[in-house]
């Protein structure tokens, strides 16, 4: 598997703090930064809209779909996703990493790493979380928020040792979590996801 970092738009959508990531692509900052500023300077603060699908009979009749519709970025018009259902909510990504900022505005962590993948369809930020002290190293731990645009993948929190980079360290980080949290993007998942940090047992 290839790093996947979304490059349309022209510039690499990946941030990290002070350590430069093996593909080398990228922003490498020096301070601490806010979700705003992280989703920014990765890349990640795209529109996503759910439009309804156009079917098309033999005869040139088109027909307004009220139960298929397709996901589309706004700035590049990348389709992300050609199919979803009816019930699918488009959770944007400040939305869906809104808990980065509660999480390290009561000095939980730092934002480590943010990046989208795959021409968007999928994004993530990594935040430092507890380590664990074995006495003669420590092994640093992190949050992990990912939001999804391709149907499939739902807004996840996991608790990892991965210090993601690229879509090769995300499935490292999701096959390896100690603790993870799925949420999909259906109506209630605002409320979903504000409960997803104390389900981690990490607040």
């Amino acid at each position: 598997m290839a790093h996947a970092i979304d490059q349309t738009t022209g510039s690499a959508a990946f941030v990290s703090r002070k350590v430069e990531a093996w593909h080398g692509l990228g922003t490498v900052i020096d301070r601490d930064v806010t979700l705003q500023e992280a989703l920014e300077l990765g890349g990640l603060n795209y529109h996503v809209e759910k439009l309804p699908n156009i079917h098309a009979y033999a005869n040139g009749e088109q027909v307004v779909s009220d139960q298929s519709f397709f996901l589309h970025r706004t700035d590049t018009k990348a389709i992300l996703a050609p199919h979803c259902g009816k019930g699918y909510t488009v959770l944007q990504n400040a939305e869906a990493l809104a808990l980065v900022d509660s999480y390290i505005a009561v000095g939980k962590g730092r934002i480590e790493t943010a990046g989208a993948l795959y021409e968007g369809k999928k994004s993530f930020v990594a935040v430092t979380a507890p380590g664990i002290d074995l006495g003669c190293d420590e092994v640093r731990n992190y949050v992990v928020f990912q939001n999804g645009f391709d149907w499939n993948t739902s807004v996840n929190a996991i608790l990892t040792s991965v210090r993601v980079v690229c879509a090769n360290t995300l499935g490292a980080a999701l096959q390896s979590a100690q603790r993870r949290i799925k949420v999909k993007h259906t109506a209630n998942v605002k409320q979903s996801t504000g409960e997803a940090l104390a389900l981690l047992g990490i607040q």
